[in-house]
């Protein structure tokens, strides 16, 4: 009681003599500008509407939405204007009931965004955002089978544009009609009439007749989840995404059976962005081999260490973090400084890689691509990519 009479008798000297009192934090100023959602344009029609509710009503009876269902009980809204990617993934995670193995919250295990730091720093996905590739990198270290990963071109001739329109159809009829795998788009908004660019969303349907796809929007405070022309969804994912230079895409997900022989750790570190580095030349030269040369029926698993491979190869930026699992590559490589020179950033990349063990029966192909691709990009001739039997 004293010294509440004290402190009260101070204040009233204080405003007495004219003395300021205490200063209060200063409150919030709100954003110069503010949106409450945007208006979905013509071309694409709400899930809630009307219309949006026939045309799921016909999709269903079709057969057409067997993922939908899964997906519905973990849509989530992304918790950064950036996590599209990684809201994303945390759907295609949930529904597809993989265990990530680390506790969420109290004693639940569950997958949030702020988990899936395996490949990119997720301070860096608030930033910039997650390429394709990197999207794929995280959900294979995230015990997901990538099945498909596709980069459409954006100047293939009509015939060519046709096949990859046929192929992707192909592959929302598959993932519609099923439960147990979701095909992601990662898309150009602009395309679809829509603000903003880049964006990734699950899709969660299909109506064959009207050929319309339904994308699960992550970014709920922006547009709700709406229908939109397959052909249109097809022409924003052949855009160029301005990190890469490269169309955007699509891949397939599914829950990887079994074991992996290597993943991504958390220690990860990425970097590369510059279009012309030669170790992106690099892994862009592989992956195009791959896709030329590896058999398409080759065992899930193999495709997986080699998709893991690939997206972590594309990234790196000459300081490799730890690739965790049985095998672990060296740790004087590991140590290595960053180079200044992207041709340093490569042939480090290469020196990692020498610890690489063999990927199945596949790993001697696997090799000799990366070879074919390091001479093309301009790489040393005298790195040689060598299977260390005791990296392990």
């Amino acid at each position: 009681l004293p010294r509440l009479l004290n402190r009260f008798a101070g204040n009233s000297a204080t405003a007495a003599s004219g003395g300021a009192s205490p200063a209060s934090p200063a409150p919030l100023q709100p954003a110069a500008v503010q949106f409450y959602r945007r208006a979905l344009p013509a071309n694409c029609v709400a899930f809630g509407s009307p219309e949006g509710k026939q045309v799921f009503r016909e999709a269903l009876e079709a057969g057409f939405m067997e993922g939908y269902f899964s997906l519905a009980s973990q849509y989530r809204t992304q918790d950064d204007p950036s996590f599209c990617g990684l809201a994303t993934l945390v759907m295609c995670l949930n529904s597809l009931e993989v265990d990530p193995g680390k506790v969420w919250k109290g004693p639940w295990r569950w997958f949030h965004e702020e988990m899936l730091d395996c490949c990119v720093q997720v301070d860096r996905v608030r930033k910039h955002g997650l390429t394709l590739a990197e999207f794929a990198c995280l959900a294979g270290c995230n015990s997901l089978q990538v099945r498909r990963l596709v980069h459409p071109a954006f100047d293939a001739d009509p015939q060519a544009d046709a096949a990859g329109l046929a192929e992707f159809e192909a592959a929302v009829r598959d993932c519609s009609r099923t439960d147990g795998c979701i095909l992601v788009a990662s898309y150009s908004r602009r395309a679809l009439g829509q603000t903003g660019d880049g964006h990734f969303a699950p899709i969660g349907g299909f109506h064959p007749d009207r050929q319309l796809v339904l994308i699960f929007d992550t970014a709920r405070f922006k547009y709700p989840s709406h229908w939109v022309p397959l052909r249109q969804l097809w022409d924003a994912l052949k855009l160029p995404d301005s990190a890469t230079g490269r169309p955007r895409g699509y891949c397939v997900l599914a829950k990887a059976p079994g074991l992996t022989a290597f993943r991504v750790s958390q220690r990860f570190a990425t970097g590369v962005r510059q279009p012309d580095s030669p170790l992106l030349r690099l892994a862009r030269d592989f992956e195009d081999w791959l896709a030329a040369e590896v058999e398409v029926g080759a065992p899930a698993n193999q495709i997986r260490e080699m998709s893991d491979a690939i997206a972590a190869l594309s990234q790196a930026a000459g300081q490799l973090g730890r690739l965790c699992g049985r095998h672990r590559l060296a740790e004087a490589v590991l140590s290595r400084q960053r180079q200044a020179a992207a041709d340093a950033d490569a042939e480090a990349v290469l020196a990692a890689l020498r610890s690489l063990p063999a990927l199945g029966p596949v790993g001697d192909a696997f090799l000799a691509g990366l070879r074919q691709s390091a001479a093309a990009a301009g790489v040393a001739a005298d790195v040689q990519l060598e299977v260390d039997n005791g990296c392990g």
